[in-house]
């Protein structure tokens, strides 16, 4: 009888990331996330974001995975400057992977919910949510605001 490799969900992680009242044109990084006990291969972010008054139509929101490496000095893609735990971003970190983006209606203070498939995240990273609405996110962000949920093959 041949094996068969499944993936295996483990506890899903809600880093630390505040998304309430970021500007247009800047961002918020998450609290990094420790895999390298876990040694997921790859798993979903589940994000909520929730537009300010009067966005513009058919524009934004972005989210970056930051890899980093667990050396002594450590190394961000993305660029060194970004923080650790949910700092403002305000350079749009464009030679990150870019994992998804949510369009947007005109529709003032409307939350939106999306799911995105992450592949080798590495041993400990970062995601980054980017707002390209033209208007500022809402005062209240919603609860979570994004959701790790690893993926690890277990062969049975």
């Amino acid at each position: 009888m041949p094996n068969e490799i499944l993936a295996k969900t483990k506890t899903e992680i809600e880093p630390t990331i505040s998304l309430n009242s970021i500007a247009n044109g800047a961002g918020r990084i998450s609290a990094v996330i420790d895999n390298t006990t876990t040694k997921a291969g790859r798993g979903l972010l589940h994000v909520k974001a929730k537009t300010g008054t009067s966005p513009t139509v058919d524009t934004i929101f972005k989210f970056y995975l930051i890899r980093q490496s667990n050396g002594t000095n450590n190394v961000k893609s993305g660029g060194g400057a970004l923080g650790d735990v949910d700092a403002a971003v305000t350079t749009e970190p464009i030679n990150a992977t870019m994992v998804g983006s949510i369009r947007v209606a005109g529709t003032s203070n409307l939350e939106y919910s999306e799911s995105f498939v992450v592949d080798m995240p590495g041993d400990k990273f970062s995601f980054v949510f980017w707002n390209a609405t033209a208007v500022t996110t809402n005062a209240t962000a919603p609860t979570p605001s994004l959701q790790w949920e690893p993926f690890v093959d277990e062969v049975q």
